[in-house]
């Protein structure tokens, strides 16, 4: 697989992005250094959207507890590290503004989507690009039923594969979660891409915490603004 993946969609607009695959190392927090210089911050699991301006270091963003960072101006991508969580990568045509946002369930649940979007400006939703890179899918993201009700709530019942036969878990499509939020903002679908496959079932191309644990690597989606 090649060392990056891109989107057909971001590229045809003229953004430079891109979704490293395995092969192009472990961007785990201390070790390779992020391509193409993008800022990435200190991902927490949450929905807290920060807007960054040329005059923002790499080693100061990385100290502020985000999961999701747009840029409206010049200066370096922006970017967030994944191992099964989709990166959402979003850009706004008109403007030129990009942003990258870190989606596990809890930022699903929690709308950070949406969030992310609005930081880009008010009417965003009715021009947005959105790539949703690799992730884990619903054939391995298997979870209890009162998480798999909190991102079914945050979205509709079709992000839900199956059920167990004891009704206490089930299998969620993160990807299909947020494609129907964005939906609901009125982001259409011929603007939504998938980029990539299920990270836990190919080990070959992607890290992968579920697969991996504790000592799995990771991967960065960064965009930046056109």
């Amino acid at each position: 697989m090649a060392l990056v993946l891109a989107s057909a969609l971001l590229s045809a607009a003229g953004f430079a992005h891109g979704f490293t695959t395995r092969a192009a190392g472990d961007f785990a927090a201390g070790k390779s250094p992020p391509p193409a210089g993008a800022l990435l911050p200190k991902q927490v699991h949450g929905t807290r959207v920060l807007r960054v301006g040329p005059g923002d270091t790499a080693s100061a963003v990385a100290l502020l507890e985000a999961d999701a960072l747009v840029r409206a101006e010049g200066g370096p991508p922006v970017g967030v590290r994944v191992a099964d969580c989709v990166a959402v990568l979003v850009v706004d045509p008109a403007s030129g503004g990009a942003a990258a946002a870190h989606a596990g369930w809890r930022g699903v649940a929690g709308g950070i989507a949406a969030e992310t979007i609005a930081a880009l400006s008010a009417d965003a939703a009715e021009r947005v690009l959105v790539a949703l890179g690799p992730s884990i899918g619903p054939c391995c993201f298997e979870v209890g039923i009162d998480v798999a009700r909190r991102i079914e709530n945050a979205s509709t019942s079709a992000c839900i594969e199956s059920t167990s036969s004891d009704g206490t878990k089930a299998q969620v499509d993160l990807r299909r979660a947020l494609e129907l939020q964005l939906a609901t903002l009125g982001v259409d679908a011929a603007r939504i891409e998938r980029v990539g496959g299920c990270t836990r079932c190919d080990g070959e191309d992607y890290h992968s915490y579920r697969r991996d644990g504790a000592g799995s690597g990771r991967m960065v989606a960064w965009v930046g603004p056109r």
